[in-house]
């Protein structure tokens, strides 16, 4: 296609940024009252050189976001791991990645911040402390104002302003390790969750009617949200997910396992790009990026999960090659209102390619992408 030669040269820029953290809403009621940003300081000094290896695949800044890598170790002659920011003037996140042979291997959201609008009652953000060079805390927070002040259309009454109010911040905590395999493990339930093996840094959670023989393939939102679904009792086996001993159900057979695989699409001036990898059963690493050329880009990258729910059928989309319709399953990332919706599926007349349809927003300047204003990505 004519359009991904500038798709990609359009990725390229010249200068880099200083990344400014962003300081949550925080006033003088509320009950933790220590920014994030200040519990987080960076572990390395800024003058430090990082590879050219890695900053050629973390720290590639666009007109809208800025990436900075603020952490780097080697664990083994195979595995490094880093840290590094991305700002879009708005959020501050965080992400981990592993690397294999100077390769990305596994990535996983460590902490965020984002400017709060001011009527809305309630705020996440998120940060991290390492522990030693291969475990570390991620804590979440969640502020809140009393549901009295609350008005019917879910945002603070009009009389009431969010700094004279009384809040409440509720924290949780999430143990992540990084195994010897470069693998992310991260802990549900830090009292039962990881049974280490000869440093191989296996797990298994303590759930209420799940079996699972390996819990690495599977992501831990994906159980965390079968934990609380109303099923009774779930073996996961392999890709296999079987209801109350009677009823299987395969996990989805696309996109295949570690492959990297980039599917690309074109409106009018706007090109997209989405590189997904399949990282186990239920979840894969995406990095998306977006050009409307002469106007504006955008680039992000996360982890996006199928849900339990998938058992109960397939999504069913059009492809804008061939106008057949055909059964794809949907990969979710959502961050407070922000979310990512990738459907990935193959239809026979359109080819052996691989399709893909995004429902997006959060796109800085460009504008929200849906099933009906965007047509399928297509693998290249």
């Amino acid at each position: 296609m004519k359009y991904s030669v500038i798709f990609f040269l359009s990725l390229l820029f010249s200068c880099k940024k200083e990344v400014k953290h962003v300081t949550p809403p925080i006033n003088k009621n509320i009950e933790v009252v220590t920014p994030i940003s200040e519990q987080i300081p960076n572990t390395l000094p800024t003058e430090v050189k990082y590879p050219t290896w890695l900053t050629d695949i973390y720290e590639i800044d666009d007109e809208y976001s800025q990436y900075k890598i603020t952490n780097f170790k080697t664990l083994n002659d195979s595995i490094t791991y880093c840290v590094y920011d991305q700002f879009d003037g708005v959020c501050l996140v965080q992400s981990l990645a592993t690397q294999l042979n100077k390769e990305e291997l596994d990535i996983i959201e460590i902490g965020n911040e984002c400017d709060h609008e001011q009527s809305i009652p309630n705020y996440t953000w998120m940060g991290y402390q390492f522990e030693n060079d291969k475990s570390l805390t991620i804590t979440e927070y969640t502020q809140s104002v009393h549901d009295s002040v609350i008005g019917p259309d879910g945002h603070i009454l009009d009389k009431y302003s969010l700094e004279e109010l009384k809040t409440k911040v509720d924290s949780s905590k999430t143990i992540v390790k990084i195994n010897n395999l470069g693998k992310i493990l991260i802990s549900i339930n830090p009292k039962t969750f990881y049974v280490d093996q000869d440093e191989v840094g296996e797990y298994k959670p303590l759930l209420n009617n799940i079996e699972i023989k390996d819990t690495l393939d599977y992501s831990p939102e994906f159980i965390k949200e079968l934990n609380n679904s109303d099923i009774k009792y779930v073996s996961l086996v392999d890709d296999m997910f079987i209801i109350e001993n009677r009823d299987t159900i395969y996990f989805p057979e696309h996109p295949k396992m570690n492959q990297r695989i980039t599917l690309t699409g074109k409106k009018d001036n706007l090109a997209i790009a989405l590189t997904v990898n399949r990282i186990n059963f239920t979840t894969i690493n995406y990095r998306l990026e977006m050009v409307e050329f002469g106007k504006a880009n955008f680039r992000v990258t996360g982890q996006a999960s199928i849900s339990p729910q998938f058992y109960l059928g397939s999504e069913s989309d059009e492809s804008s090659i061939s106008g057949i319709s055909y059964f794809s399953d949907l990969y979710s990332d959502t961050n407070n209102s922000c979310y990512t919706y990738i459907r990935l599926g193959k239809e026979e007349d359109s080819g052996k390619y691989l399709l893909g349809k995004l429902i997006k927003n959060c796109n800085n300047k460009i504008r929200n992408i849906d099933l009906d204003n965007f047509p399928s990505l297509v693998e290249k």
